[in-house]
């Protein structure tokens, strides 16, 4: 029970994009296929590497954090989380970090 109400973080890196913030605060966002995340900040920064690195930083509690499929992925050690296409973000907050703009979200799963 401790660990279904703690707090998980999960990254998601994606490459020369740039994301207008006051139009996701007020609408949002959804991606129209799977999203795949993981657990290790410096995989999705590794993802992102390019002249426009956009992150979103996931922060969840119980099953808000997607589905793990470490079991399955040819990568285990990237413990890689999915969600369900259509998936709807709101955000929190975002920040530059060593000049990768990182958005703060969290999902909403229909």
């Amino acid at each position: 029970p401790e660990t279904f109400a703690s707090t998980t973080v999960l990254w998601r890196g994606m490459k020369n994009l740039s994301l207008d913030i006051a139009e996701f605060r007020k609408h949002g966002g959804t991606e129209l296929g799977c999203m795949s995340t993981t657990t290790k900040e410096e995989v999705a920064k590794r993802y992102a590497t390019s002249s426009a690195p956009l992150v979103f930083k996931y922060e969840v509690v119980g099953l808000r954090a997607g589905v793990s499929i470490q079991f399955l992925s040819l990568y285990p050690k990237e413990k890689e989380y999915i969600y369900p296409p259509l998936t709807y973000l709101t955000l929190r907050t975002s920040y530059q970090d060593d000049g990768i703009h990182v958005v703060v979200v969290e999902p909403v799963m229909s």
